[in-house]
């Protein structure tokens, strides 16, 4: 399984590295397992998730639901 770095995942969607780390604060994601070091190991389903929250959140913002 290909794993992934917050900075690697930030990169891939678009986003700022911080965005990733506030989508688990807020729980769009689920907490990604942590190596030793403490850095966050995500996998392919935390970028399906993130790309699911962000079209959800265009929706909301398109249709003025915000």
């Amino acid at each position: 399984m290909k794993t992934y770095r917050t900075a690697e995942v930030a990169k891939l969607i678009g986003i700022h590295p911080n965005t990733v780390r506030l989508y688990e604060e807020w729980g769009l994601i689920p907490k990604p397992e942590r190596r030793e070091n403490g850095y966050r190991v995500f996998t392919e389903l935390h970028i399906q998730q993130i790309w699911l929250a962000r079209m959800a959140y265009q929706v909301e913002i398109l249709q003025n639901g915000l």
